[in-house]
């Protein structure tokens, strides 16, 4: 905490230096470095995230089930090490990898009650970025899709891994759009990162990228309040609730309307929005 006030204690002091033309070399090196780390700090917030949904799941599944890896069934070939286990012999029941799915299902409804409440946050008390969806940026917004990209990538590989059926391809293909809305609103047109991997420097040059958008983001992440009661019902399913008691027709009751309330509602919005805007940008010329 100290070190942390003495470093903003000193760039203050350092910036007034430089106003008056006498920072030293030491001064503009550490300039250079702050801003890079600070340019590049949205890399390691979203590895951050990503780290903690890959302990979160393994902790899922020692929690519910008592141990962290179950026999793989990926739809790509991919074999878990513990194909001989004869304790993972029961997973092949139907739906496949039923433990894993479970674990799976379980840390999505984590992230969707996580990133949907903060969405709706978001978009009521900050309405600068209700009412200017493209050009409107405000941290807490961001700190959002850091957190959101880190599941992503921890899904992404999750599914990679472990998914069986065929849906593995509408879902990946989910995951590199929303992926890609992410990255056009966090990076700049044309500007440069680094990731830190190790030892190694890996440069990457991102082109096509706006940093806007940021409040369609929003939305979108909205949506995630009706993925809270999906995968509800998922799991009801998983554990074999019965489709007429009480507590299954209640969710999915829920399910029905916050499809229609934060799903479609928001899409025919964010449409109308995308109609409007397209049609104003052409009236111009």
């Amino acid at each position: 905490m100290y070190s942390f006030a003495f470093s903003i204690a000193y760039l203050k002091y350092a910036r007034e230096l430089r106003k008056r033309g006498t920072v030293t070399v030491i001064s503009r090196n550490y300039f250079r470095k702050f801003d890079y780390y600070e340019k590049n700090l949205f890399v390691f917030k979203i590895a951050g995230s990503f780290l903690f949904f890959r302990i979160l799941q393994y902790v899922v599944r020692w929690y519910l089930f008592g141990k962290c890896s179950f026999r793989a069934f990926s739809y790509f070939g991919i074999s878990g090490r513990n194909q001989n286990s004869d304790s993972s012999r029961d997973l092949t029941v139907v739906p496949p990898n039923k433990k894993w799915r479970i674990s799976n299902e379980a840390v999505s409804l984590i992230h969707s009650v996580a990133s949907g409440l903060w969405a709706a946050y978001v978009l009521l008390f900050y309405k600068r970025l209700f009412e200017d969806l493209i050009n409107e940026r405000t941290q807490v917004a961001l700190e959002l899709v850091y957190v959101s990209f880190g599941y992503l990538l921890h899904d992404f590989f999750d599914l990679v891994l472990n998914e069986q059926s065929a849906r593995i391809i509408e879902l990946l293909f989910h995951h590199i759009v929303v992926i890609t809305g992410f990255i056009v609103t966090l990076t700049s047109f044309s500007s440069s990162f680094t990731l830190f991997i190790s030892t190694i420097h890996i440069y990457a040059k991102v082109f096509l990228v706006t940093r806007k958008y940021l409040g369609v983001v929003m939305f979108g992440l909205l949506m995630e309040i009706n993925s809270v009661f999906l995968h509800t019902r998922s799991l009801m399913n998983l554990y074999g609730v019965k489709r007429k008691s009480t507590s299954f027709r209640l969710v999915a009751l829920l399910n029905i309307i916050t499809l229609a309330v934060f799903r479609l509602s928001v899409s025919f919005y964010l449409v109308y929005w995308a109609v409007g805007y397209i049609s104003s940008f052409f009236f111009r010329f």
